[in-house]
């Protein structure tokens, strides 16, 4: 059996060069980027700062109760996402954290809707959509981003090779190119 020899003079700075383009994509591929411990914390005293507001608000009675434990959990969320958004570092969690900022300011406003009735509270609840919807379509129009976050950091898919040996007539409707015969 024969062994496989690697010559480091030939494919070190090959090998050192695509390690450290690795390291360098990492922010671009969702990998954290940030401080574990600093995340974790933030998000343990966003759940204790629910948890002591959300024990203000059960002693105050009808929709002023309800509202104000739409407002806690409103503000849990934007902290864990805010948080989470530092921990990953990226456009894409930047993008998830304002979205997640929109649907916690709806769920406030569609409990403050509540106490209306009629075609008030309908109105109220189409603003609030409106506002959200909105406020979502700025969360990814501010970073320039057009596609959907958690796919705009994944690199374009490779084409069929063509030239050098390969025929394309038919790439379309096979992804296998075939082989030419050297002369």
């Amino acid at each position: 059996m024969e062994t496989f020899k690697i010559s480091w003079r030939k494919w070190g700075p090959t090998l050192a060069a695509g390690t450290l383009s690795l390291g360098l994509l990492t922010p671009a591929y969702g990998i954290p980027t940030g401080d574990r411990a600093e995340y974790d914390s933030a998000v343990s005293q966003a759940q204790a700062q629910y948890e002591t507001a959300h024990k203000q608000c059960s002693s105050m009675k009808g929709q002023a109760g309800k509202i104000c434990d739409a407002q806690a959990r409103a503000t849990e969320m934007k902290d864990k996402s805010d948080a989470e958004a530092r921990y990953m570092g990226t456009d894409g969690a930047r993008i998830k954290a304002l979205q997640e900022h929109a649907k916690a300011d709806y769920g406030v406003a569609r409990e403050k809707c509540n106490e209306l009735s009629g075609t008030a509270k309908s109105s109220c609840i189409k603003a609030a959509k409106e506002r959200r919807e909105k406020a979502e379509k700025n969360a990814v129009a501010d970073t320039g981003m057009k596609t959907d976050p958690g796919l705009s950091t994944l690199p374009p898919l490779p084409s069929a090779p063509t030239g050098a040996g390969y025929t394309s007539s038919d790439a379309q409707e096979k992804a296998v190119p075939t082989r030419v015969a050297p002369k």
